[in-house]
């Protein structure tokens, strides 16, 4: 079957997250890309989108960065220069803008919609999924994030 609109084939697969910002509206937060790394050259999964929210919708509402990141060391250290930023492998945000035009705000319908980074679709296994976001009115609230994502392996 095809998955979203950019002709992948596989399975779809969905996923879930949900976490409560700090009492100042900050978080981070990472999802661990599912599957045992190493195991073939399509373990991982298809980064296809996803919608995030807060429970409490404010117009300041920003998603700082998104990011891949290697918390666990997969890559080998003599590769690791190929990654400028190591251990971040890829980002959304365009970290040479001005630091206050950085990120995403939500929008009026309160998400922000997440999107495959370019030339980064298939995230390998043990990869994580990396966001930062911060509530508009500095209070505590509750971030629920759906990925929408595919198998590589499936034809």
């Amino acid at each position: 079957m095809s998955v979203g609109n950019i002709g992948v084939k596989g399975t779809l697969k969905m996923a879930r997250h949900k976490e409560q910002t700090d009492a100042q509206g900050a978080l981070t937060t990472s999802i661990k890309i599912p599957g045992t790394p190493g195991t073939n050259e399509k373990e991982g999964r298809l980064l296809l989108g996803g919608d995030a929210w807060f429970a409490n919708h404010h117009a300041d509402d920003i998603c700082l960065e998104v990011w891949i990141e290697d918390i666990d060391g997969l890559i080998p250290e003599e590769s690791r220069a190929a990654f400028p930023n190591y251990p971040k492998i890829a980002s959304y945000t365009d970290m040479e803008a001005d630091v206050n035009c950085r990120g995403w705000y939500f929008g009026p319908d309160n998400k922000i919609r997440v999107e495959a980074i370019a030339g980064v679709r298939t995230v390998k296994s043990g990869f994580y999924l990396k966001i930062k976001v911060l509530k508009g009115d500095a209070t505590q609230d509750t971030l629920r994030l759906n990925l929408i994502w595919g198998d590589p392996n499936d034809k």
